[in-house]
């Protein structure tokens, strides 16, 4: 099945942040790190809805970001369970 790239871009998030933090550039400049929670639809102006993004952020709280908003991501450090950060 063929996506539009910017919800192609969506789906390479949700598989690349499965177990792994990411960086999440925009393009507006914002820079975030989070993992991928869910696939959301948001309004973006005028225009339909769009496919988005719910991020849990590092601080836990939980920021939404459409799929025309993001430029690129990069892979970061494997998310640990809090049950193991807690052995160490």
């Amino acid at each position: 099945m063929s996506y539009n790239p910017d919800t192609q871009k969506l789906f390479d998030i949700e598989d690349a942040g499965e177990n792994n933090w990411l960086r999440i550039y925009c393009k507006d400049g914002e820079i975030f790190d989070a993992w991928p929670d869910c696939m959301t639809y948001v309004t973006i102006g005028d225009d339909e809805d769009v496919d988005a993004m719910l991020f849990c952020l590092r601080d836990g709280s939980y920021r939404e970001a459409a799929g025309v908003e993001i430029d690129h991501f990069e892979v970061l450090e494997p998310i640990i369970p809090e049950s193991e950060e807690a052995e160490t």
